[in-house]
Formats: structure tokens, C-alpha cells, sequence
């Protein structure tokens, strides 16, 4: 069983009635058509053929040089980023704050950071050093599980909160993963992308 945390059931339904937008021209990449998949497949939402039957216009645009603005326009509520990883944020800050019920009229957001990363201990061997909440997602018996399914939602909850980079092996490396250190094709074992394109899953 995979624990959503705070993409919840109750978040979910509460998004399905809203008709969302996506508008990214010539900035169109993997990560906005993952973003119009996330919207249909995972929030049941709608997805609509123009802006101005959609409830919210998520646009990337060159004039947010950072971050992302939200803003409420007349029926519409306007999400606009720099880049379509910032848009995938945004995205997830609108969901978090309409099922809160606290959106404000106008929100800017700009991380002071621009690498923000989440470091792994996992060992090759399925142990997590200093980890005391199971074993790893990743591996087990030095081989690379594939729970891809698991992966993605872990993937998607580091993107839900502004998370764009990740590291998937212990800073104490052992025999067994020292191929890991190395810039060359690791097989069945290599992951990528699973952060600032959040939920881009490449197998080598």
C-alpha cells in the first residue's frame, strides 16, 4: 500500500470539478504533458480545449523570470511560471491552498534556493543507514526493485512540495554500489528523471 500523504482522497474529489488549462507554446515539454496527465489521470480533473472555458489557465511565460504568480481573474484563477518544473509547482500550491479553502486573490512565490534536494541513505542492500521508518523503495538484496508505480507517487509528492532533486544512494558507499559513482549506463538499475520534471521515469 502506497500512503499519499497529504493528496488525499478528499483532495482528489474536491479538484475533480475543477477544468483546468494548460498553455505552454513553444516552452511545451515533457514536464507540462506530464502535468496534463497528472490532471486527468491522477486528479480526475477536466482538461479543456481553450482558456476561456477553464476554471484555471496554468501558462508558462517568459515574463516570470522566477517562482510563480497566482492570481484571480474575474471567474478565472491565472497560474503563471518562468519555467513548466515552476508551473508543475504552482500547479500543486493552487490544489493545496483551494482545498484549504485559503487561497488569496494574489500569491508570488520565489524559492531562495534553486536546488532543493532530498538526500537518500539507502544502501544497495535494501538498509537505510539511520533510517527508522523500513526499508528502501529502491533496492533490496543489491538489485533495483522497479515498483515504478511506488517510485512515481514518491516522485510526485517531492514535486508537491517544491522538491526538484534527489539523491539515491547512501554518502557511505559500500563495495556493492560503487557503479553507481560511475557516469556510465547503470542497466535495469538507473533511474531518471525523478525530480525537477517530477514524474519523468527513464530506464536505461
Amino acid at each position: 500500500m502506497t500512503d499519499k500523504c497529504w493528496l488525499s482522497e478528499s483532495l482528489i474529489d474536491h479538484c475533480r470539478q475543477v477544468n483546468f488549462f494548460v498553455a505552454a507554446d513553444d516552452l511545451e515539454d515533457d514536464v507540462t504533458t506530464n502535468l496534463r496527465n497528472e490532471i486527468v489521470e491522477f486528479f480526475h480533473s477536466n482538461l479543456t480545449s481553450t482558456a476561456s472555458e477553464a476554471d484555471v489557465v496554468l501558462t508558462v511565460s517568459q515574463t516570470i523570470t522566477k517562482g510563480f504568480l497566482i492570481e484571480q481573474m474575474a471567474k478565472q484563477w491565472m497560474v503563471t511560471a518562468g519555467t513548466s518544473a515552476s508551473l508543475l509547482n504552482g500547479f500543486y500550491y493552487f490544489v493545496m491552498h483551494y482545498h484549504l479553502g485559503d487561497l488569496p486573490t494574489t500569491s508570488v512565490q520565489r524559492p531562495s534556493q534553486q536546488i532543493r534536494m532530498l538526500n537518500q541513505w539507502d544502501n544497495f542492500d535494501g538498509t537505510i543507514e539511520r533510517g527508522y521508518a523500513g526499508k528502501s523503495i529502491f533496492y533490496d538484496q543489491n538489485h533495483f526493485i522497479g515498483d515504478y508505480e511506488r517510485i512515481t507517487m514518491y516522485a510526485r509528492l517531492m514535486s508537491s512540495v517544491g522538491l526538484n532533486a534527489i539523491s539515491l544512494n547512501n554518502v557511505n558507499v559500500h563495495k556493492e554500489e560503487t557503479f553507481l559513482l560511475m557516469a556510465k549506463s547503470c542497466g535495469e538499475f538507473a533511474i531518471s528523471v525523478v525530480f525537477s520534471t517530477a514524474l519523468v521515469l527513464q530506464r536505461f
